[in-house]
C-alpha cells in the first residue's frame, strides 16, 4: 500500500515509514477499542445475569401465580369479560380457578 505523505527533508523511505507508523497506530487503537468494548460487554452481561439471578432467588420478581416457588405461569386477562387465564410457556391456556372452583373474573361494574 502506497501512502502519499510529503514532509520536506525526508527521504522516500522515511516518508513510507512515517505512513506505516501512522497506519499501525490507527490499527492498534482500533484493536484496543474493540477489546475495550468486548470487555465492557462481557462485564455487562455478567452483571445482568447476576442481578437477574439475585432477583429471582429473593422472590422480588414473583407474582401471585408463583406460590412458594416460581412456576413459570403467565396470567392473561380477557379485556371483554375480565376473566383470567393461565399459560405455561405457550402450550395453551386454561381458566384460572379460585379456591371454590369458580373462574377468577373481575366484578362487573354497572
Amino acid at each position: 500500500m502506497k501512502h502519499n505523505i510529503h514532509i520536506d527533508g525526508l527521504s522516500e523511505k522515511a516518508m513510507t515509514d512515517v505512513g506505516m507508523s501512522i497506519m499501525g497506530g490507527l490499527v492498534m487503537s482500533g484493536r484496543k477499542a474493540v477489546r475495550k468494548v468486548a470487555r465492557y460487554t462481557a462485564i455487562a452481561i455478567l452483571f445482568f445475569t447476576l442481578a437477574s439471578w439475585l432477583l429471582f432467588k429473593t422472590g422480588l420478581t414473583a407474582d401471585d401465580t408463583d406460590g412458594a416457588s416460581r412456576s413459570g405461569l403467565v396470567t392473561y386477562t380477557d379485556a371483554a369479560t375480565g376473566c383470567q387465564y393461565l399459560s405455561a410457556g405457550g402450550s395453551g391456556i386454561t381458566p384460572r380457578m379460585d379456591k371454590d372452583g369458580y373462574q377468577v373474573c373481575a366484578e362487573k361494574r354497572q
